[in-house]
């Protein structure tokens, strides 16, 4: 480790980072207090003198404040972008349209994959709200974690010919990823948030999902068109 400076302080920001995962808040602090009191043991304890302490102290402290400092801005931009209360999405049918970012898994009923998320339809059966333009998210601001329910056995080879890259449109509801229910459990929405994911949206029946290649270079029909 006394060799390898590159190493120590690579690890050094690691464990910062690890800590600032692991804990939040007052938490997070007394970690750091504890961490920082321990830490010069530590590196005495491993020959590490002069200059190379405060190296990696700093490297510590780094790791930690960088992770914070992402943390902050890992947030759903969507209650913003549609001016919805975020309970209030909480329920929300909508039409939406994306890409598909991930392979689909299929588990029994149920089909799970990514996408990002391009343009958002509200539904409502208010004759009021007939009006409501689609909301477009022109930087790619949102991904979602999609959750298709398959009513037919018949629908795993549709959810199967779903592909990364393929164009998508869905109609479905948002809902908020559930919380850890039992102490020490896991917390599906601590690791969504860990991924940038703060919504799931819920889609009931494969035929409530339209799927198709991107249309560009790697599209064969574009070449078969060429070639025609």
């Amino acid at each position: 480790m006394k060799g390898r400076p590159l190493l120590s302080f690579t690890i050094c920001w690691l464990c910062g980072s690890g800590l600032a995962c692991a804990l939040t808040g007052w938490t997070l602090i007394w970690g750091m207090v504890g961490a920082l009191a321990c830490l010069p043991l530590l590196l005495r304890f491993m020959d590490v003198r002069g200059w190379s302490i405060l190296f990696l102290l700093a490297a510590f402290v780094g790791g930690t404040v960088h992770w914070e400092w992402n943390d902050i801005r890992n947030h759903s931009s969507l209650p913003e972008t549609i001016h919805i209360a975020a309970d209030e999405m909480d329920g929300m049918a909508a039409e939406i349209q994306g890409e598909l970012m991930s392979d689909v898994r299929i588990d029994g009923d149920r089909a799970d994959f990514k996408i990002q998320m391009s343009s958002l339809l509200p539904i409502s059966d208010s004759p009021t709200d007939t009006e409501t333009a689609a909301v477009s998210l022109f930087n790619g601001s949102e991904t979602l974690m999609v959750q298709v329910r398959l009513v037919e056995e018949e629908e795993q080879q549709v959810a199967a010919g779903w592909k990364r890259g393929d164009a998508i449109t869905l109609k479905g509801s948002f809902a908020s990823p559930g919380e850890a229910r039992n102490f020490g459990g896991f917390d599906y929405r601590s690791y969504l948030r860990t991924l940038h994911i703060h919504w799931l949206f819920k889609v009931k029946g494969a035929s409530s999902v339209t799927a198709a290649p991107q249309k560009g270079l790697g599209n064969s029909a574009f070449f078969g068109g060429l070639t025609g």
